[in-house]
């Protein structure tokens, strides 16, 4: 089992992409903006949504704005944003290149919307050093010989890749589809895979459902269907020798988004999961051997 933290994505880092920002158009301060106009400040990397009518010359990022709320990232940096409900969205292939400033090992790709993803390691001298290049498309719900004529292959959820070592100096560039078609990507994480152990049978996984169950006096019942999550909690077998340095790995991003998986292939049994650990317990089992127990709490997916 591994888990890659992910780095901070800012403009110095991703030096180019496709995806264009084209959510609405510029914030201007001789406008003037309906309720509901929504507005982008690309500078801010954000989009905007005017809560008031005969909205004219307030900023959008105004300290305590009563004109305008944020709404989300735009198109292109909504794949760095730890969001899973709003996806990066482009007619054809989407590409980002990135100028990390430390090691990177794993990328991982979620939410994907595509046939392909393809990561290139780019050398100062323009030269790709690493190429790895995967299939995203599901066959899992083809279970019997009716389903194979009657369910289309679906995407895998995530795809990672490991051993992808861009030293700082280096790019990444990282291709998601084949140039045609609607593609999306709901979030791309690049950095450092860190070994906790090996996740054993016993873990689990669920879902945390926010749907609202409203029922009135008579009995009459309404879902107002909302978001949901993933949840899994991991049980790893690991080297006892190893519990203080994956205790203090993992005190070091207690407080934000990683990707945590059970393996980098596609038998994971549903266990990868990008969120943050709610609890850590170690049990030391043994002088060679030890046990771990953690639990994540996922990133918050729409209700579509």
């Amino acid at each position: 089992m591994k888990v890659i933290p992910p780095i901070k994505v800012t403009s110095e880092v991703l030096i180019s992409t496709n995806a264009p920002e084209n959510d609405a158009p510029e914030w201007d301060n001789l406008t003037t903006y309906a309720d509901r106009d929504r507005v982008i400040l690309s500078a801010k990397k954000m989009v905007y949504e005017s809560v008031q009518g005969s909205n004219l010359g307030n900023a959008p990022d105004e300290v305590a704005s009563t004109f305008w709320v944020p709404v989300m990232a735009t198109n292109p940096w909504r794949a760095f944003d730890g969001v899973l409900s709003a996806p990066v969205t482009k007619t054809g292939g989407i590409q980002y290149t990135l100028a990390p400033e430390v090691l990177i090992r794993a990328v991982g790709v979620i939410g994907v919307k595509a046939s392909h993803v393809a990561v290139r390691v780019i050398n100062p001298e323009d030269e790709v050093v690493i190429f790895q290049r995967q299939s995203v498309v599901d066959f899992t719900d083809i279970i019997d010989p009716l389903s194979m004529v009657t369910v289309e292959p679906g995407t895998r959820e995530t795809v990672i890749f490991e051993d992808i070592l861009c030293q700082p100096g280096n790019t990444i560039q990282i291709n998601i589809g084949e140039g045609t078609g609607d593609v999306s990507v709901s979030e791309i994480i690049v950095g450092d895979a860190i070994d906790l152990g090996t996740a054993v049978f016993g873990s689990g996984i669920g879902i945390d459902d926010f749907s609202q169950f409203q029922e009135d006096q008579f009995g009459n019942v309404q879902i107002v269907q909302r978001g949901y999550r993933d949840t899994t909690r991991f049980i790893v077998s690991m080297n006892t020798g190893s519990t203080r340095r994956i205790r203090r790995s993992l005190a070091k991003i207690r407080a934000q988004f990683a990707l945590y998986y059970f393996t980098a292939d596609e038998q994971d049994y549903g266990t990868t999961v990008l969120g943050k650990y709610d609890s850590l317990e170690m049990l030391l089992s043994g002088p060679n051997v030890s046990d771990m127990e953690l639990k994540v709490r996922g990133a918050t997916y729409d209700g579509d």
